[in-house]
């Protein structure tokens, strides 16, 4: 009751986040405590702006693709959930480039619902491993088609091959 009250009250609102040095410090606690590394996953709620009061001089010593790089190498998901005036392409390339998914919440009365959807998303993932074939350095279209009792769910991406 105490956090959502101040979420919704705005409390620390202009007082800035240093988002991407706390999600490398999260994707090193995540990556030595979770195991198994499928279910290494971080939820950052932000408005994903990188700074603090006082301006550029105060920002993370660590990049945003420096944090996507660490997260996937650490086989860390990140989840985002946007507060306030969002900073979306950051929160959704966060969560996108890591396997995970970003939730809009003007307000805490979305995290209940959002939080349950994680959870689902968490439990219901599955590693798959491929070995391919195809020369190295070029890309590669993988098509999955999953039947689990009767759900059924296809998806085609091209990814890049091994350099």
């Amino acid at each position: 009751a105490a956090l959502k009250s101040a979420i919704d009250s705005g409390s620390g609102v202009g007082e800035g986040t240093i988002v991407y040095d706390a999600l490398w410090a999260a994707i090193d606690n995540a990556a030595a405590q979770a195991k198994p590394a499928n279910n290494r996953a971080i939820i950052l709620i932000s408005d994903g702006i990188d700074e603090i009061a006082g301006g550029a001089a105060h920002k993370s010593v660590k990049t945003q693709s420096e944090v996507i790089a660490h997260a996937q190498a650490n086989q860390v998901t990140i989840f985002t959930i946007g507060l306030g005036a969002v900073a979306t392409d950051v929160m959704t390339s966060l969560a996108n480039e890591t396997g995970g998914q970003y939730f809009p919440a003007p307000d805490s009365t979305q995290l209940g619902s959002i939080y349950t959807a994680i959870r689902h998303i968490i439990a219901g993932e599955y590693t798959m491993t491929y070995i391919s074939s195809a020369a190295p350095g070029g890309s590669v279209l993988l098509d999955v088609f999953v039947n689990s009792n009767g759900l059924q769910g296809e998806v085609s991406r091209t990814v890049p091959g091994c350099p």
